[in-house]
């Protein structure tokens, strides 16, 4: 070998470094990250995601032409173009609002979201939750820290909790000690029975503290009991619930509602049916205290009990107190305090309330009552 070396000009040995570079480099441009085998196999998957797209656009757009458009497109009808189009079995199809759906294909990690507009993009799903255990897991790791933002979670069929005692998903003591939610919650239009939060003298909900999206999901049978609670969220702060529905009954004091204890974002689309109880100001039947936030949509058919007698206690069908805006919205519950500021959508209110009307009963001991608004 000595001899060998030593046979090797300085010239040979430069152009031996020379071949071995420009080989690594040829290697870095077939095969690198930007390379030309990359570049080959991205542009691949960039068609066929393209094709899938296509052929997905192509049964919804089936389907709107059947229904001349207007009308909404059932799940079951989508998902039977589906298999047509891929095969039966090949790809899943799941309900995510207003003729907005999710289409996700089963032997490979492809998901694709089609919104109401019709814009369709493929998203990476972080969580997928079939039962109850891989639930609790995913509010453990809220809990834990992970706030999932911007992320995807589906929930892809009915849970029952077993009305066994719940830890929350995630949690809220002051602005700064929390465990926020802040990614996209997709119900899927499953439920979830048997929920038992009980947390006195504490902020509570399903979602304590929500900056994410939470929709399509329904809250069956249980109950939640705390010193300030929404069905979804005791503070939705800046996040999103849309079509969600609240069965299960709150026990509380104030600034509580059926879907939201106090409303920074928006809440659209949903409804409670679910009995609030509580003994101080801010009960409503969707929101406690709508602060700056916008209720769409919404209506209430379960009853507000509010047994504190105190000046302003603030109850109402839709909202306790309102310094947003509630827009599009009715109650048929019964509204029934011993406090002041008692009325069939907001007891107490600073701001706008738009084509809204009740239906409900509204009883109370003072003389400080509304069908629409009394303050």
């Amino acid at each position: 070998f000595s001899l060998i070396f030593y046979s090797l000009t300085i010239d040979n040995i430069l152009n031996i470094i020379i071949i071995l570079i420009l080989a690594g480099i040829t290697i870095g441009l077939v095969t690198g990250d930007n390379g030309v085998l990359t570049q080959a196999t991205r542009a691949t998957e960039a068609t066929e995601i393209e094709q899938e797209k296509e052929k997905i656009l192509l049964a919804l757009s089936t389907l709107q032409i059947e229904n001349n458009g207007y009308n909404k497109i059932k799940e079951e009808s989508f998902q039977r173009e589906i298999d047509e189009i891929f095969g039966e079995g090949k790809a899943k199809v799941y309900t995510n609002g207003y003729n907005a759906f999710s289409v996700m294909f089963q032997e490979e990690d492809k998901n694709y979201r089609i919104e109401e507009d019709g814009t369709i993009n493929k998203i990476d799903i972080a969580l997928k939750i079939t039962n109850a255990d891989e639930f609790k897991e995913f509010a453990n790791e809220v809990t834990n820290g992970n706030s999932f933002e911007n992320q995807y979670i589906y929930l892809l069929n009915d849970i029952d909790l077993n009305n066994e005692e719940f830890e929350p998903i995630g949690n809220y003591v002051d602005p700064s000690n929390n465990k926020p939610f802040a990614g996209i919650f997709e119900g899927n239009n499953k439920k979830i029975s048997g929920i038992n939060i009980n947390k006195p003298g504490e902020e509570s909900g399903l979602f304590p503290y929500n900056i994410g999206t939470i929709r399509d999901l329904v809250l069956e049978s249980g109950s939640i009991t705390a010193e300030r609670a929404g069905g979804f969220t005791m503070r939705n702060d800046g996040g999103k619930i849309i079509n969600c529905a609240n069965k299960i009954n709150i026990n509380t004091s104030n600034n509580s509602g059926g879907i939201v204890g106090r409303n920074d974002g928006e809440i659209i689309a949903s409804y409670n049916q679910g009995i609030i109880q509580g003994n101080g100001a801010s009960l409503g039947g969707i929101v406690g205290y709508n602060a700056e936030g916008i209720v769409n949509s919404c209506y209430n058919i379960g009853n507000i009990i509010n047994n504190q007698i105190m000046y302003a206690g603030n109850t109402g069908g839709i909202s306790g107190a309102n310094t947003g805006t509630i827009s599009n919205c009715f109650n048929k519950g019964n509204v029934d305090a011993y406090s002041d500021a008692v009325a069939g959508i907001v007891g107490i209110n600073y701001k706008d309330i738009i084509n809204c009307y009740n239906l409900g009963d509204i009883t109370t001991s003072t003389r400080s009552i509304g069908g629409i608004v009394r303050i």
